[in-house]
């Protein structure tokens, strides 16, 4: 089975004056009929956009796929006076925002705790004005066979990416909502081939620039390589993980990374 790395990340939108507005009524497209482009697919998600990259083998292609499909979503937007937020994981809207259904739409389908082996609680949108938006990453690894290889590699991804990440992503606001420590969906056999999982324990911070993007598959790949060998490590120091993950504690993460010798971005 090859080894790839697609992504489904959200984005929000400022208008010309530089507010941010909701992606509602503006390039269509669902979860169930995403709006295709050349090079991937796009759709509205919640009070955001979101893009679909094509899957890639190498990291190269993993950062062309993505320059691509962004900037076709941006040419989708140049009309209706819109640009890219790449800057913001999380929005606290104006509630007069807020008022749709699709505002209130917090994910189709509920994520698995890795840790725990649970189903996460999907997220009531209701009393919050925040709106979070992930840079999920769909991973075809090799050597997945099992229900119990999805969560390892989960583990493992936070160890060596979910992590360092902290980092780099410093919204607070987001993991409120989502990307808690371990969060992710098995992916299994489908119609189109796919076996792995979707990691979304990521923001959508890495879509800032090629250096994060090649960072970030970097470390997948490094972890498709040797998930294996770390799941060891990544069982005994589970708690520390999950902790820095989900306070988003920079100070602890670095500590972290320097002590287990984890590549970091920063």
């Amino acid at each position: 089975m090859a080894f790839s790395v697609g992504s489904d990340p959200e984005f929000f939108l400022r208008n010309k004056v530089g507010k941010h507005v909701t992606g509602i009524g503006t390039i269509g497209g669902t979860k169930k009929h995403p709006r295709m482009a050349k090079h991937g697919s796009v759709q509205e998600d919640g009070c955001a956009v979101e893009l679909n990259s094509v899957p890639s083998t190498n990291m190269q292609d993993f950062i062309a796929n993505h320059n691509l499909i962004l900037g076709e979503l941006e040419d989708m937007l140049k009309p209706l006076d819109l640009e890219l937020d790449l800057y913001s994981p999380s929005v606290i809207f104006e509630k007069d925002l807020l008022l749709s259904d699709q505002a209130l739409v917090s994910g189709c389908d509920p994520d698995y705790n890795a840790w725990t082996v649970s189903e996460n609680e999907i997220v009531d949108l209701y009393d919050t004005p925040i709106r979070a938006a992930g840079g999920h990453l769909h991973v075809q690894f090799e050597g997945c066979a099992s229900v119990q290889d999805r969560v390892d590699f989960t583990r493992v991804l936070d160890y060596q990416l979910g992590v360092p990440a902290v980092l780099v992503d410093t919204d607070s606001n987001r993991r409120t909502l989502y990307g808690k420590a371990g969060a992710h969906r098995p992916k299994f056999m489908e119609k189109d081939g796919f076996n792995g999982i979707e990691y979304r324990t990521l923001s959508n911070f890495w879509l800032r620039s090629n250096q994060l993007m090649a960072y970030v598959y970097q470390q997948v790949e490094y972890c498709n390589k040797h998930w294996k060998d770390l799941i060891q490590d990544a069982d005994y120091l589970g708690e520390e993980i999950q902790d820095i993950i989900n306070r988003g504690d920079a100070q602890d993460a670095a500590a972290f990374c320097d002590y287990n010798t984890v590549t970091t971005y920063v």
